[in-house]
């Protein structure tokens, strides 16, 4: 299909979702030489979902999308949503469905890669390879003019889906390590550093995203405060 209609890397995206457990401490951890053994702990279940996107080349890099519980969460208020540097949406399980879908493919996905190849010179004959999850609208595929999506052959996205040859792997690694950060530098009050809202989390998400080469942009570092951070 690439040589048929002779498409170049920068008109082949990819797209894909992941689950975040945005508060979840590490699996094993040391103890002190004090210690007999390391405190046992209750593990947070906390999440959100990311759905990431990117062309074949590398240069263009959709803003991600975050999938969390709250229609409004209480910690955007009196900011600028815009200016996160993310999408968001709300959905009750925080998982991907067929309407988040269809509007950001529509609403975001279209118009970002109609201007990014009209700044190259290149036609807006775009395809976006996806696993065929039920949230990818398996019975009708989403398309605008020569901008289409399409699906991959089943069971082989461990494989030979582009996003999880690494790309996402890395960066819920980076997310971990400033995670962690974090936790160090609110010393012992552990509770504290571990009530991360969801600005919070955008602002880890971003600055993970930045160490793994997904995007250039690097958001403001949050500390311990005594913000709301539900």
């Amino acid at each position: 299909m690439i040589e048929k209609e002779n498409l170049t890397l920068d008109q082949i995206y990819n797209a894909d979702e992941t689950s975040l457990f945005n508060r979840m401490m590490p699996s094993k951890i040391l103890a002190s030489k004090e210690e007999a053994s390391a405190l046992g702990y209750k593990k947070s279940k906390d999440q959100v979902s990311l759905l990431v996107c990117a062309n074949a080349s590398g240069i263009d890099k959709l803003l991600l999308l975050l999938i969390g519980k709250s229609k409004n969460p209480r910690s955007f208020k009196n900011i600028n949503v815009n200016s996160l540097q993310m999408k968001y949406r709300n959905q009750r399980s925080v998982w991907m469905n067929s309407e988040i879908f269809e509007k950001w493919f529509h609403d975001d996905f279209v118009p970002h890669v109609k201007q990014h190849l009209a700044q190259l010179n290149l036609s807006p004959n775009v395809v976006l390879p996806i696993d065929n999850a039920p949230c990818h609208l398996d019975e009708e595929m989403p398309t605008s003019g020569e901008i289409r999506a399409i699906f991959l052959p089943t069971n082989v996205t461990s494989l030979i889906q582009p996003m999880d040859q690494g790309v996402i792997e890395a960066m819920k690694r980076h997310y971990k390590k400033k995670l962690m950060t974090h936790i160090l530098e609110c010393e012992e009050n552990l509770y504290e550093a571990l009530k991360k809202n969801v600005k919070d989390v955008i602002y880890t998400i971003a600055q993970a995203i930045s160490k793994s080469s997904y995007d250039p942009k690097i958001m403001p570092q949050n500390n311990c405060s005594k913000e709301e951070r539900g």
